[in-house]
């Protein structure tokens, strides 16, 4: 009887967010691909597998960059939309002309830039913003460079580059008003061990599809 109910409250819930994404609204036609993707079997049943597409590239039409990197990052990974690395880069570009850092850092990130000028360019971009993991990742992408041909400097180096970071962490903490601007996304830059910066803000990004969270995670 539970999984008859649940199974209702899912299609309930699809056919509110296909009805929202109908009605012109990007983030709930994102919402539905997840639920589309998440629950095939009720798709198919809806006569909903075939829009998945669509709803997918619908929602590039949002304005809201953690919106877009939330989707980005979810068709890079395979998990809540099918794998389409094409589809997420699209993304992740959107984002970077919506936010001066957010798409930047998560295209920086990207394995197929590691180590590559695009990558600079990304993380020096957000780190002009005042976006701090930015510019740590930055710091740590011109020491790997300079280590690779000056290898004898590396140790002194590797000592400022730590300075450097710990001088940015102290600044950026007293920034009270902009800490989600100056530390999002700070865990995916190695920081999660900064004691005082996971007491001020334990939760490093928005969760822009919260109200399916729960229901994608089952």
């Amino acid at each position: 009887m539970s999984m008859i109910k649940s199974e209702e409250s899912n299609t309930a819930l699809l056919w509110d967010k296909v009805a929202s994404a109908r009605g012109g609204d990007p983030k709930a036609a994102i919402a539905a691909a997840m639920l589309i993707h998440k629950f095939p079997l009720i798709a198919q049943r809806t006569g909903l597998s075939s829009e998945y597409e669509f709803f997918a590239n619908f929602g590039m039409r949002s304005t809201d960059p953690e919106v877009l990197v939330a989707a980005g990052e979810a068709l890079f990974l395979g998990k809540r939309l099918a794998r389409n690395a094409r589809m997420g880069m699209r993304y992740f570009l959107k984002a970077n002309k919506s936010s001066p850092f957010m798409g930047a850092f998560m295209i920086a990130r990207l394995d197929i830039f590691q180590d590559r000028p695009m990558a600079g360019k990304m993380l020096e971009k957000g780190a002009k913003s005042g976006h701090i993991p930015s510019a740590v990742l930055l710091a740590r992408f011109r020491y790997r460079k300079i280590k690779r041909y000056l290898f004898i400097f590396a140790l002194p180096i590797l000592l400022i580059h730590s300075i450097k970071c710990g001088m940015l962490i102290t600044l950026g903490l007293k920034d009270k008003d902009n800490l989600h601007m100056r530390f999002w996304r700070y865990k995916d830059a190695g920081l999660a061990r900064q004691k005082e910066l996971a007491r001020v803000m334990p939760i490093d990004r928005a969760s822009p599809f919260e109200d399916i969270d729960e229901v994608l995670l089952d």
